[in-house]
């Protein structure tokens, strides 16, 4: 995954939607052109935070808590 090695991932740009992630010592920050972001802390090979979901068609926000891990 890119966020974990800065390299560019080729199928990154053929999902069809947009996304820009940022990286702050150990906290990323995804943000989507669709109707979820995510904001979390890695730690090795896990990624643990909270997704904010936004809920068509009157776009209520709920949040959910997600772990990644690196595979």
């Amino acid at each position: 995954m890119s966020v974990w090695n800065g390299k560019q991932k080729d199928w990154w740009n053929t999902i069809g939607w947009e996304a820009t992630g940022r990286r702050k010592g150990d906290e990323i920050t995804i943000k989507t052109d669709r109707n979820w972001d995510f904001v979390g802390t890695l730690d090795g090979d896990t990624l643990c935070g909270t997704m904010t979901i936004r809920s068509y068609p009157d776009w209520t926000e709920s949040t959910a808590e997600r772990v990644w891990r690196k595979e």
